[in-house]
């Protein structure tokens, strides 16, 4: 499972873990200015949106960012989605 918010902070968590959310986290990843309000998954990525206008794109294995693929437009992001071919990105801003 991946979850993000007001802390800037993506994190990925292993929902077998149980109610241990020590023992859940798998991974926090803090490259954002300002909150994650946004997280789509694809079989092989899952893509965060943010405030700062940043949209990135994560390795599901690794969890290791992978790309910046869209950063600095000045409008906060506010929705990520990809299409069911998993070719196309749809990013809504306000």
């Amino acid at each position: 499972m991946y979850s993000g918010g007001g802390d800037c902070v993506a994190r990925v968590w292993d929902v077998s873990a149980g109610k241990d959310t020590k023992d859940a986290e798998r991974g926090a990843l803090n490259e954002a200015d300002e909150a994650v309000t946004a997280i789509t998954t694809t079989p092989t990525a899952w893509i965060t949106a943010s405030a700062d206008s940043g949209v990135r794109l994560y390795n599901s294995e690794s969890n290791q960012l992978q790309a910046v693929i869209l950063e600095g437009g000045g409008v906060p992001i506010r929705d990520v989605a990809v299409d069911p071919s998993f070719e196309k990105l749809a990013v809504a801003s306000e």
